[in-house]
């Protein structure tokens, strides 16, 4: 309904799930594209990768990484293992070298990474592990500034709505719908999610985005806005201060996140203390989340929350939704609202960024990782998470964090076939 509705509106359609940007960008709306294949959310390991059974592959589960262990070698720090704590108790992990520990792991001068470790803890715990590591500000293995710090996210706010009428499972129904969709999933009869039922979708289907008035020359839009047909979504209901009440109408969420913001906030990392194996004693970290939002933060969400309620108004979704319930304010007091009431919204990137050498080879004091996801200052380190994003992406950052972690593996695999290469010529 809400796509039929941008289209009476004379919206842009994106008929391709918001993959066919077109010549003003991604702008418009449409229905979003999900991991699910045959009515089954779909990890990236499954969908990509598959079932591997490989004899140099081993899964410790169940463990917690504590820190990244160094030794100093020929002047430069040098990665020697990872320390982390399984079954209550602390364990190490030290790689095999046929040089020693420490040797051929690759350095921001040198294309070998054959043999190292890499994070992938995400931009939250990450910084964690490295300052545990003592790389960070006040590390005294190497001092990267940058670790924590320009942390970025997609700033939330919600517009709720009543719903007048809804079509979804009744107490009646949902038994037999289980049935059905457990038959079909175990059966394989379709390869259409939408075959499968509301229990075979994400809940949700369909967005937009727009550009705002402040975007400026910028070719991409600023403002994304999600569809939630009822007020469910969890990163977003556990921080709302007004609370929805199930005994009254039902109602649909509408989401309008802000895409390029000024804003930027930290992870400050929590104290560590190396001699204990308890979990209870792994320092979590900190996330500033009470940062202001810039004038202009506010005025493009304003915009947002405008020009959802104008698509709002026109059939056939206007003929389904009754009053508006929250923030049902406008002017300065919508102003107001939007400053105590923006949420976060988990796309959290950049707190451990790619920095880009000057002219003289010298990298800006905040960048923590190279152009190839290398750690600076230390041998043998790389980060394949979406904290080496410089900048937050114009959407949901998943995908982008998957191209991340293909290119580790092609910086990766692609040096070690070139090294090969290298010893059968010789």
């Amino acid at each position: 309904m809400f796509v039929e509705s941008c289209r009476a509106k004379g919206l842009r359609i994106d008929e391709d799930g918001f993959n066919d940007p077109g010549e003003e960008g991604r702008t418009g709306c449409g229905v979003y594209d999900f991991n699910v294949f045959n009515g089954t959310r779909q990890s990236v390991a499954r969908a990509v990768l598959g079932e591997k059974r490989r004899r140099n592959l081993h899964v410790v589960s169940g463990s917690e990484v504590r820190r990244v262990l160094f030794s100093k070698e020929k002047g430069k720090q040098s990665v020697r293992g990872v320390e982390f704590i399984n079954g209550g108790e602390v364990h190490v992990s030290l790689l095999k070298s046929g040089k020693g520990d420490g040797e051929g792991l690759g350095t921001e001068d040198s294309d070998d990474m054959e043999r190292g470790v890499i994070l992938t803890a995400g931009a939250i715990m990450t910084p964690q592990i490295m300052a545990n590591s003592g790389l960070w500000e006040h590390g005294d293995v190497a001092k990267l500034k940058g670790v924590g710090k320009n942390l970025q996210d997609h700033p939330v706010v919600g517009l709720i709505y009543e719903i007048d009428e809804l079509n979804e499972p009744s107490v009646y129904t949902i038994s037999t719908q289980l049935k059905e969709y457990g038959d079909k999933l175990k059966n394989r009869e379709s390869a259409k999610n939408e075959d499968f039922g509301v229990l075979g979708t994400p809940g949700l289907s369909s967005g937009g985005f727009f550009k705002s008035p402040y975007s400026g020359e910028a070719e991409d839009s600023d403002i994304q806005v999600t569809v939630f047909p009822r007020v469910t979504e969890p990163h977003i209901t556990s921080f709302m201060k007004n609370k929805t009440n199930p005994l009254e109408k039902p109602k649909a969420l509408f989401t309008v996140a802000l895409l390029r913001p000024d804003m930027r906030s930290k992870v400050v990392p929590g104290p560590f203390n190396s001699s204990s194996a308890s979990k209870k004693d792994f320092p979590l970290p900190t996330i500033e989340v009470d940062v202001p939002l810039s004038e202009r933060d506010v005025n493009i969400l304003k915009w947002g929350i405008e020009h959802v309620r104008e698509i709002l108004k026109a059939p056939p979704i206007s003929t389904v939704l009754g009053d508006e319930y929250s923030p049902n304010k406008n002017g300065d007091e919508l102003r107001k609202w939007i400053k105590a009431n923006h949420l976060p919204n988990s796309h959290w990137v950049g707190s451990t960024k790619m920095g880009q050498p000057n002219a003289s080879g010298n990298y800006d004091e905040y960048a923590v990782v190279d152009e190839k996801l290398r750690v600076l200052g230390v041998k043998g380190l790389m980060i394949a998470d979406a904290g080496i994003m410089p900048n937050v992406p114009n959407g949901n950052v998943h995908s982008t964090v998957c191209v991340v972690g293909r290119r580790a593996g092609e910086f990766i695999v692609g040096k070690k076939k070139d090294k090969d290469k290298d010893k059968k010529k010789k």
